[in-house]
């Protein structure tokens, strides 16, 4: 089972273990234990969306860089502070290696981009070194049309 699977076990799991224990234990009515939930249910999950967010900006300041080829695009239907949340599929080259491909990819697109943002497009991206499938897209560098070898922009 993958990371983040385990993680949304817990978020679902852990709020409900603790009121469950807390009605056995306690005279605190249904009224109590639900509100306690629901409590307890958002600050864990604005952990879990916080934590994922400073996980991208852990990556982008210690990440390897990267080109990667915008094979792919499909809406997820999500949206996280405003911004669409889009599945990628990518080819990364990294600067020295054969690329690879990533068949899917989630991240947040920021909303000014959103319609530049296209299939054949090339974007900097930083990779994890110890796991290059693990990336994030760098949206500070703007997406170039074509591909373009690491370090060197497309001439238009």
């Amino acid at each position: 089972m993958n990371r983040a699977r385990m993680k949304l076990i817990w978020v679902a799991l852990l709020p409900l273990a603790i009121a469950g224990m807390l009605a056995a234990t306690s005279g605190v009515g249904l009224w109590g234990v639900g509100v306690f939930i629901v409590c307890l249910s958002g600050f864990v999950l604005m952990g879990f969306l916080v934590s994922g967010a400073s996980g991208n900006s852990h990556l982008l300041r210690t990440g390897t860089p990267a080109d990667a080829l915008i094979t792919g695009m499909g809406a997820t239907g999500w949206q996280v502070n405003g911004r669409h949340v889009v599945v990628f599929g990518l080819r990364v080259t990294p600067a020295s290696g054969m690329p690879y491909d990533v068949p899917e990819h989630r991240q947040q697109v920021p909303p000014i981009l959103l319609g530049g943002v296209l299939p054949g497009m090339t974007v900097q991206v930083r990779t994890d070194p110890a796991d290059p499938l693990k990336l994030c897209i760098d949206w500070s560098v703007l997406p170039v049309h074509g591909e373009a070898p690491y370090g060197h922009p497309v001439k238009p």
